[in-house]
């Protein structure tokens, strides 16, 4: 975007009650100080920005009222030709464990793990799914790095040891196989041969691995929460439970794993959602381009002189 006239994303953030919320009440004092520091600067920026865009209503949301009139809704976009279903394959894991689809996987998958994500309540339903899908395989996929977005867990190190310790003992660990983050395109092979991709978050930015998930035609278990609610209606294209009951979701789990081509309509369905409201050639780039030739003043003119390399 141009220096000084629109914001590309919005950062502005909040804190959202949400249950066992409680859990993490310590060092909110020092927390809420540091989150009025950083909207301070971001409402610094809105003052002098055209346009603000946010890539999703719930975001755009969070932005405060006096700001509304410039917030723009526009997704970066997903590459729906490059990101969609694989042929069925074996899948050979670093651990050495081969898949072959013969047992159903689920996957779980963050840029670090953390709470902020989800780790804390995947690890503690863990024992509880794997009592009830007594064949089925987990492969959680991402970094053990203490680097996180929210707080680290009491006493330091990272909430991947903190929550082994906790309930590691209870885990079946011959079938949870722990993979570092993988390059795109194995990410992509793995969406398409699971029985379903859990998605955990709590009200913060919508990662882009749901909706490729979704674009992988992967049957998507997510947290009932208001940004996955931007992009997954419960029943329609995906399955919602609440965040923090454990129970319903290894439950929910388990019924996928002993019947995965039951919810075939879902994953069509989820492509299909990708398709209608975030296909980055067809809708997202578009739009871009136009908000870009708008606020330069020279609409229709300026979206033909871009590139749309430089988007990518």
């Amino acid at each position: 975007m141009i220096p000084g006239e629109a914001e590309c994303s919005t950062g502005w953030k909040q804190r959202h009650p949400h249950p066992g919320s409680h859990k993490f009440r310590t060092r909110l004092l020092e927390s809420r100080i540091a989150l009025s520091a950083q909207n301070a600067q971001f409402a610094l920026s809105y003052v002098d920005a055209t346009a603000i865009v946010a890539p999703t209503h719930f975001q755009a949301g969070l932005i405060p009222a006096s700001f509304q009139p410039k917030v723009h809704v526009i997704h970066e976009g997903i590459d729906t030709q490059a990101i969609r279903r694989t042929p069925p394959e074996v899948l050979k894991l670093v651990d050495g464990a081969v898949l072959d689809g013969s047992v159903p996987v689920i996957s779980f998958a963050s840029r670090r793990f953390e709470p902020l994500r989800g780790i804390h309540v995947f690890m503690r339903m863990l024992p509880r799914f794997l009592e009830l899908a007594p064949t089925a395989h987990v492969l959680m996929i991402g970094a053990d790095d203490p680097g996180i977005y929210g707080i680290g867990p009491r006493g330091g190190g990272t909430w991947l040891a903190a929550m082994k310790a906790e309930v590691g003992s209870r885990i079946d660990w011959s079938r949870v196989h722990l993979l570092p983050p993988l390059p795109h395109a194995q990410l992509h092979r793995v969406f398409s041969n699971v029985a379903a991709h859990v998605y955990l978050t709590y009200p913060f930015v919508l990662s882009w691995s749901l909706l490729e998930a979704m674009a992988c035609e992967s049957l998507v278990v997510a947290s009932d929460t208001a940004p996955v609610r931007d992009a997954v209606t419960d029943g329609v294209n995906g399955l919602l439970v609440d965040f923090f009951d454990q129970e319903a979701m290894a439950r929910r789990l388990a019924e996928v794993c002993a019947d995965p081509g039951r919810y075939d309509p879902l994953r069509a369905a989820a492509r299909q959602t990708v398709l209608d409201r975030f296909d980055r050639a067809q809708l997202c780039e578009p739009a871009w381009l136009e908000l870009v030739a708008a606020v330069c003043g020279a609409r229709g003119t300026l979206a033909s002189a871009i590139p749309t390399t430089l988007l990518n």
